[in-house]
Parts: C-alpha cells; sequence; structure tokens
C-alpha cells in the first residue's frame, strides 16, 4: 500500500469526487453533489487500493492532531518497562501497545503465576526481571482499577533489553540469561526467545528509547530478527536510525561492530578504588533532608529491610569495631528517614574502610550488596536517586569482596593446624598434648585392665545372697562391668597408639 504525500486539510475542504476516491477515515460523501469532504482538522493521506482489488479508487483519510491513543486491551501484544520487583510480583508501565506508542501511562503488574508456564513455583521475581528492563508481554486481563495484569508465560515474551549494573546493555546468550559485553558478567533473566518483530514493533521500541518524542510516520525496508549470540563479544545492533524532514523513519541494514576483550598489563590500573566508589555511594546520599521520609509506605518497608541486611548479625566482629558502628548508625538512621544523617555517615565509609582489615573489607562488600538489592527493588522512584544508590552499593560491593582476598606469607602457608570439636568446645591438637593424650589413654587402659582382673578373681561361692533371685542378679552385673571394662581396655588402647601416631606425624611435619 503506497501513501501519498500529506498536506493539511481542515473541515469542508473537497477531497475529490466519489467516482475517483473512497472516503476513509475523518472523510464523508455529500450525497448532493458526490464530492468527498473532510470533516477534520489534520492530516490528508490518499492510500492507494490493493492490486488484487476490483475497485481501484485510491482511499482518502485525514487524520486529527487530538487522535485518542491507544489502549491496551485483552489480548494485545504490549512493550512495557518494569519500575519495581517484588517478591511475587513486578510493576511496569505500558510504553506501546502493538506498533503504537501510548499516550497517557498505564501501569501494569506480572505475576509471579504469570512469568513462565512450567515449574511456576520455582519462579524466582528477582532473577527473572530487574527494574529498568523492557519486557514484551501479554495483556492477561484487565486487572483492577489500578493496574493491567500481563503474562510472559510464552516463549516470545519476556525480557527485550536490560542494562547491567555495569551500565552496558546486556547481551542474551541463554533462554535465561545475559551477558554484560563491558564486564562479562552474567546475569539471569527471564529472556524472550527467538523473537520475530515486525517493522513497526521494532521503530516504536527504538523511538521510546531513544527518541524524546514519537514520531508519526514509520517505514523500513524488511522485518528483523532477534538472535541470541553465545559469544559476548560481538554486538549487533536492531537497526540504524534515519531521520527525514517529514518524521520519516527509516530501518537500514544493521552494522556489525567486532571487538575482543583483551587483558592488559596495567588491568588494575583502570579499576576504579575503593576509595573512589564509596565517594561516588556517598555522594548518591546527597539527597533533600526530608527524602527518606516522603517514601511511600511500601518503599519506607524495604528502607527498613535495607538497613537489616546492612547491620544484622555480628556486625562489629566482622567488619570491625569503627566500621561496625558506623553501619550500625547508618541503619539506624535509615529506619528513622534521616536522610542527612545518612549522608554524613555515608561520607565517613571512604575513611574507615581504608583502615581496615581484608576480612572487614570483604564482610562490609556482601552487606552492601545485600542492601543495594533491596534498593534496587524499590524501582524507579523521583528522578531515579534510588536506583543510583542500589547500583554505587552493589558496585562498591563487589569490588571490595573481589580485592578483599587476604595474603598469606610463606610460613604461614606451611603451618597446618588441627582441631577436635566436642560440641561447644574446640581444642588445637599439638604433639604435645597429643603425647599427653596418649599418656592419659594408657593410665587409663591399665586401670581399666586391673579392675576387669580383680572382677573376674571374685569366686561365685562368696556371693551368698538370699534368694536365687538375688544371686542372678549379682552375676549378671559382675558380667556387665567386666565387659564394659574389657571395651574400656581396647578402646584406651587403641586410642593410646592413635595419638601417639598423631604426635609424631605433627612433629615430623613441623620440622
Amino acid at each position: 500500500m503506497v501513501v501519498q504525500e500529506e498536506e493539511m486539510v481542515t473541515p469542508g475542504d473537497v477531497l475529490g469526487k466519489v467516482t475517483e476516491v473512497k472516503a476513509g477515515k475523518g472523510a464523508y460523501v455529500a450525497k448532493h453533489n458526490g464530492f468527498v469532504y473532510a470533516s477534520l482538522t489534520g492530516l490528508l493521506r490518499t492510500l492507494s487500493p490493493p492490486s488484487d482489488s476490483s475497485d481501484q479508487r485510491p482511499t482518502v483519510e485525514v487524520t486529527g492532531h487530538k487522535a485518542h491513543s491507544v489502549v491496551p486491551e485483552l489480548g494485545s501484544v504490549v512493550i512495557a518497562r518494569v519500575t519495581k520487583v517484588m517478591a511475587r510480583m513486578a510493576s511496569a508501565d505500558i510504553m506501546c501497545v502493538g506498533p503504537k506508542s501510548v499516550k497517557e501511562k498505564f501501569t501494569c503488574i506480572i505475576r509471579q503465576q504469570d512469568v513462565r508456564a512450567t515449574e511456576i513455583d520455582k519462579v524466582d521475581m528477582h532473577l527473572s526481571f530487574r527494574p529498568g528492563d523492557v519486557v514484551r508481554a501479554l495483556v492477561l486481563s484487565l486487572g483492577d482499577a489500578r493496574s493491567y495484569f500481563l503474562s510472559t508465560a510464552q516463549n516470545d515474551l519476556g525480557v527485550l533489553s536490560a542494562e547491567s549494573t555495569a551500565g552496558g546493555t546486556m547481551i542474551p546468550i541463554s533462554w535465561t540469561e545475559m551477558q554484560c559485553p563491558l564486564t562479562g558478567q552474567i546475569e539471569k533473566r527471564k529472556v524472550a526467545k527467538l523473537l520475530q518483530w515486525t517493522t513497526e514493533m521494532a521503530s516504536s521500541l527504538l523511538l521510546l528509547l531513544l527518541l524524546p518524542q514519537p514520531i508519526t510516520t514509520l517505514t523500513s525496508s524488511s522485518s528483523r530478527t532477534l538472535f541470541f549470540h553465545q559469544s559476548p563479544h560481538h554486538v549487533h545492533p536492531l537497526t540504524s536510525l534515519k531521520i527525514t524532514r517529514k518524521t520519516t523513519l527509516s530501518i537500514s541494514k544493521p552494522h556489525t561492530v567486532s571487538f575482543a576483550l583483551t587483558e592488559s598489563d596495567s588491568s588494575k590500573s583502570l579499576q576504579p578504588s575503593s576509595q573512589t566508589l564509596l565517594q561516588e555511594l556517598a555522594n548518591c546520599f546527597d539527597l533533600p533532608s526530608d527524602y527518606f521520609a516522603k517514601l511511600p509506605g511500601d518503599l519506607r518497608l524495604d528502607l527498613n529491610d535495607a538497613a537489616f541486611d546492612l547491620s544484622n548479625g555480628p556486625v562489629l566482629d566482622e567488619c570491625g569495631q569503627e566500621l561496625g558502628e558506623t553501619l550500625l548508625n547508618l541503619s539506624r538512621a535509615w529506619e528513622k528517614a534521616e536522610t542527612s544523617t545518612s549522608s554524613t555517615l555515608a561520607n565517613k565509609l571512604p575513611e574507615l574502610e581504608s583502615s581496615s582489615t581484608d576480612r572487614a573489607r570483604s564482610a562490609f562488600g556482601k552487606r552492601l550488596i545485600s542492601a543495594g538489592r533491596r534498593f534496587q527493588s524499590m524501582g524507579q522512584y523521583g528522578q531515579g536517586e534510588l536506583q543510583k544508590i542500589a547500583k554505587a552499593m552493589i558496585t562498591t560491593g563487589k569490588h571490595l569482596t573481589a580485592n578483599s582476598v587476604p595474603t598469606v606469607t610463606n610460613e604461614e602457608s606451611k603451618q597446618e593446624t588441627r582441631m577436635l570439636k566436642f560440641g561447644e568446645l574446640q581444642v588445637e591438637v599439638t604433639p604435645a598434648k597429643a603425647y599427653i593424650g596418649a599418656l592419659i589413654g594408657y593410665v587409663f587402659g591399665i586401670l581399666s585392665w586391673e579392675l576387669v582382673q580383680g572382677i573376674q578373681a571374685i569366686p561365685d561361692s562368696s556371693l551368698q545372697y538370699a534368694n536365687d533371685n538375688a544371686l542372678l542378679l549379682a552375676k549378671s552385673l559382675r558380667g556387665a562391668l567386666i565387659a564394659i571394662f574389657y571395651s574400656s581396655t581396647i578402646l584406651a588402647a587403641f586410642t593410646t597408639v592413635g595419638l601417639f601416631v598423631l604426635a609424631r606425624q605433627l612433629e615430623s611435619k613441623e620440622k
């Protein structure tokens, strides 16, 4: 179908004769004279008829400036951006319905049971979606008064575009994984399988992602197919954009950019230091004094969870006294929604980290990652401050954890310690302690042997009791004592030999 050049018309303008053109949308036929007139103020478009049609008259239609926006309907395929991920659902905003972008804001929900068709009870929402992901989904129902219900439980539905924690656009490598081309890190997602895109769908998604306002006319030469690439070293952009004077989008052939990740001799020097990352994290907390206090109720609960993850357990033992107390105070500031106090405490972290041990840095990094995940689940709020905090915390935490491997000297690596555990009691085994244990076992074995010999030496005639039952009970007791002390003697002998051999082994290793 060929669309001729558009022009502006107003109601009452003559568009042609009914014998020459057909009236489409925004046009009508006057029966008294057989002319076609415009009924709207807008752009006139002339659509050529199909080649196999018996009526070869072109169709004229007028598209008004105030045309109603498209509305999601049951069964519509939509493109949405995830704003918040919770344990049982994910919230998103619909950006496109089919090939058309929406003007109003439509909130939608992807429930846990609607993520995939199989193993519904094993679905982890945080491993399926992240805030900022662009997903392709099906309108399952109109939901409630506040949001639509979407489903990604089909092969061609799921995440289309996602951004890694390093800020790069990730490449799908399987149906459940995407990889960052910058760092090579793999993240879990519910990825859309081999997706055949129509031209209009690809164009509308690109417009929403790359342009500040929508474009009215979309044209291209062919449709595009999205494939998964096993190699993370090749990036295939979907299309290249060309904007013409008449706001027409042309989609040309894709270009392939090949690159390889190589290891440099000075790779460590290119990585930001812990001090720099912690200072960037502190700068993220430079917020208005009432920012935390104005958070909605559900986000305040998430903030309390982040405070718990940051300071729970033996934080003083793991992170050290000063750093641990700072983390405790920072978590209390979050719980009380004291934004200025949290900013002040966050600015102390770079200095405290520099004086911490490797073990404390590693524990600190793990707590930052856990708390950062909580901030990440809060979704898009305000100008994206919470997501900036989440990204900085996770990046810093991973850097601290990866670079906090304790160094072991040659002398320390040669030392081997053995511990014996008896419930809550732990005893370090040394050669001296092993010899002492062997001596105690030897003495205990001798005593057990002497006792069993003494019991056996008692004659049966000396056992005199009032009746036969008492005599039988006494003989049974003597037999039990003999068995117990014989067993003790044997165990003491094995223990003595074992501890003696262990002591000799420890002595030889020390030498």
